[in-house]
């Protein structure tokens, strides 16, 4: 019996197990992920020791059943991160985006750091991807250029991920930006953040101190959607990293009511903690799988969590200019849009606008878009909200 309990002990209190409920961000150095991985190996082996000296036949096979699963299961990780190592071109990211420039948040599980300035690069096989400066205000929002302030006398709020807040690209060559340059009369607010989901919006709409951060009185909020929100706001494998799992979690309730649970890690630990096991296999890596697939539920919750952020930014605001835009190439958006329609949430559908362009319009291997498919993207929005210069028509 003894030794049966050490061998669970080894496979429980593991790596996993350790990062994912013990650290800050499930983040945890290599040094402690090998030092935890040769514990666990040390319990196993000792367990099964023990098995042995009971004289138990059976046991002891039962026992080594146990071991020859572990180490092929490991056999087989570390062959696939083999591959990945000599198939993929090596990634570096410099700068102190990463090592300064999350910032835990209760709401939201990060956001940027206020009132900083943070740089970032990234290079493949030693050749640049891009190199980028962000500067941060007071409230962590990124900072949008825009002249004349003084004559805006309305807002246009955007909300969403690494798209809206401009990963690799400048201050002033972000979609907000864009947009500010183009609609003359609105001051424009960059709310977005990387790995951020329609979830996160929900949580900024419902900060009691958000509108006291807008000195406008009217105004347009507008969410950017991509595909990958699906999988963001459903706490999937591949969704989320760093304090992300501890984001604002949406789920149904038996009424069929959505309902804010808390946080992915804590408040549905079991399950997230398979996402995270997932998330750390190689093997899953390489073969570019994530858990759970994606199912029509995972959609229609985006849809309803897209609609509470309509609801809140109403509530609070008085106004019903909510938009939800469709990026360029979201593959989703024919689902979207029929659940958007059945709950009569405004959309833009641009899934389309970059048909036949060049590749120039997404940085090479980053994917992120670049200044270009920012600056289209900002002025067809613009144009289609009626705010652009000289349109004549305002929200």
């Amino acid at each position: 019996m003894l030794g049966w309990l050490v061998i669970a002990t080894g496979l429980v209190c593991n790596d996993l197990a350790y990062t994912f409920f013990f650290t800050s961000g499930v983040w945890a150095s290599a040094r402690t992920h090998a030092v935890l991985w040769a514990c666990d190996l040390v319990l196993v082996l000792c367990g099964v020791f023990l098995v042995k000296r009971s004289r138990v036949a059976r046991a002891f096979d039962a026992a080594m059943v146990v071991v020859v699963t572990l180490a092929l299961v490991l056999l087989v990780e570390v062959a696939f991160a083999g591959l990945r190592a000599v198939t993929r071109p090596a990634d570096v990211h410099q700068g102190d985006f990463f090592i300064v420039g999350h910032q835990a948040d209760a709401r939201l599980g990060n956001k940027p750091p206020p009132s900083m300035r943070l740089t970032h690069a990234r290079t493949f096989d030693g050749r640049s991807a891009f190199d980028a400066t962000y500067t941060i205000d007071d409230h962590s929002r990124r900072v949008t250029p825009q002249s004349r302030p003084s004559d805006r006398d309305d807002y246009l709020m955007f909300f969403g991920c690494s798209y809206t807040f401009g990963i690799g690209v400048q201050d002033d060559e972000t979609m907000p930006f864009y947009a500010a340059e183009a609609a003359s009369r609105h001051h424009v607010y960059n709310y977005g953040f990387g790995g951020y989901g329609p979830h996160q919006m929900v949580a900024q709409l419902q900060n009691d101190g958000l509108r006291a951060e807008i000195a406008e009185r009217s105004g347009i909020a507008v969410y950017t959607f991509i595909d990958h929100h699906i999988r963001r706001a459903n706490g999937a494998s591949d969704a989320l990293w760093g304090l992300l799992w501890d984001g604002p979690f949406f789920t149904v309730d038996d009424a069929g009511r959505l309902v804010h649970a808390g946080g992915f890690r804590w408040d549905r630990p079991l399950q997230s903690f398979v996402n995270y096991a997932v998330s750390r296999s190689n093997t899953a890596a390489y073969f570019n799988r994530s858990f759970p697939p994606r199912r029509d539920a995972h959609i229609d919750l985006t849809a309803r969590i897209i609609e509470r952020a309509r609801d809140t930014f109403a509530a609070k605001f008085g106004s019903d200019a909510f938009y939800v835009v469709l990026y360029p190439n979201a593959e989703e958006a024919p689902n979207m849009i029929a659940r958007l329609e059945r709950a009569h949430v405004k959309y833009l559908d641009y899934s389309r606008l970059f048909k036949g362009r060049g590749k120039e319009l997404f940085i090479p291997r980053d994917r992120h878009p670049t200044a270009a498919a920012h600056r289209i993207v900002a002025r067809r929005l613009a144009g289609d909200l009626g705010i652009a210069a000289g349109s004549g028509a305002s929200e």
